[in-house]
């Protein structure tokens, strides 16, 4: 869909640059639910709006960025985009793509 290409792409970019931050480590442990918890939850809530909006290239690419702290991520997002397919029909073709890979 048209209207969510720029913030998708918007949205992409911040998220790419956000985890492109180094830290040093220190108390990296410590914290780790305070500090990686909140992105892990914005990525996520980031794929099921565009998964439920019928975007199902861009919500696979976000949940694919949430992967390396949520495995399930781009299942959970296929599985959110397949829902929509009677409103959208546009994702069916990309479910089944998914789906035979």
């Amino acid at each position: 869909m048209p209207q969510f290409d720029s913030l998708t792409q918007a949205a992409i970019e911040s998220l790419h640059f956000a985890a492109a931050t180094k830290t040093d480590g220190a108390g990296q442990l410590a914290e780790a639910r305070s500090v990686w918890q909140p992105d892990t939850w914005l990525l996520q809530r980031c794929w099921q709006m565009l998964a439920e909006a019928g975007c199902g290239v861009q919500a696979l690419s976000v949940a694919a960025l949430a992967e390396a702290r949520q495995p399930l991520s781009p299942i959970h997002a296929l599985y959110k985009v397949a829902q929509q397919a009677r409103n959208h029909p546009q994702v069916v073709p990309l479910v089944e793509h998914e789906l035979a890979q």
